[in-house]
């Protein structure tokens, strides 16, 4: 019951399902090679498994699925808080935040350039640590997600909001933040991918320049810049394969 995606001189994985077995995103590597093209099919199954052979690119992606598959993936929080004020709400506009036990990323999202905002307009995103996100997920004894019900995200945002006053305080040089008009929080229960790879990327190479490459925050951790090095160095794999 696999999906035949067609024939590809490269193909580049970014998400930790492709390693994960019976998941929507898993990937099996097929056999079957195109003499013109020297060309692998990709298949898409959750129903499939891996079909090995003696061919050394094919067992060598294979490995590469299978460190895929020991990778968690953790959940975070986004809060966003909207205020009416002619006072400055932070002395940044975005920040990473280090030591706290409860954020990772603040900025002020109405800072963005080219918009056009009222000066007593402002919004503040906060995300959460992946320690604190767990805490605040509020998980049930089967380990399931709790559904994102209006009063669930209501209890959660407002949580959130006041335990991240000890840190807005301090970067406010110790005056409280203001209420905010109104409050928003989304969950991402799958956002932190741990433990990293600790490379740039995986790349195995094939016969006629074809290549299986997997790149993304797995590789060398969380956060849009580990992503775009890694997808940088996918990038630069495929030139490699492709002898360019």
């Amino acid at each position: 019951d696999g999906v035949d995606l067609g024939l590809f001189q490269h193909l580049v994985l970014t998400d930790t399902l492709a390693g994960k077995a019976g998941s929507p995103g898993e990937v099996s590597l097929g056999l079957s090679q195109n003499p013109d093209t020297q060309a692998y099919p990709a298949k898409s199954s959750p129903a499939l498994r891996s079909q090995l052979s003696g061919l050394s690119m094919v067992s060598q992606g294979q490995a590469a699925l299978n460190r895929l598959s020991s990778i968690k993936r953790y959940p975070l929080f986004t809060l966003m808080c909207s205020f009416q004020t002619s006072e400055e709400l932070l002395p940044f506009h975005a920040a990473r935040v280090t030591g706290s036990p409860t954020l990772a990323w603040l900025c002020l999202d109405s800072s963005k350039p080219g918009r056009t905002v009222p000066k007593e307009c402002h919004t503040l995103v906060a995300i959460t640590t992946p320690e604190y996100a767990q805490e605040l997920l509020g998980q049930d004894t089967t380990g399931a997600l709790p559904p994102q019900t209006p009063e669930y995200l209501k209890s959660r945002a407002s949580r959130m909001w006041q335990d991240i006053q000890t840190e807005l305080t301090s970067v406010r040089g110790g005056q409280p933040m203001p209420e905010p008009a109104t409050k928003s929080i989304h969950r991402w229960g799958s956002a932190y991918t741990m433990p990293a790879l600790r490379k740039a990327c995986v790349s195995v190479e094939g016969p006629g320049g074809t290549s299986l490459i997997m790149a993304g925050d797995s590789c060398l951790g969380p956060g849009l810049g580990n992503a775009a090095v890694s997808g940088i160095a996918a990038a630069h794999a495929v030139l490699r394969a492709s002898r360019l």
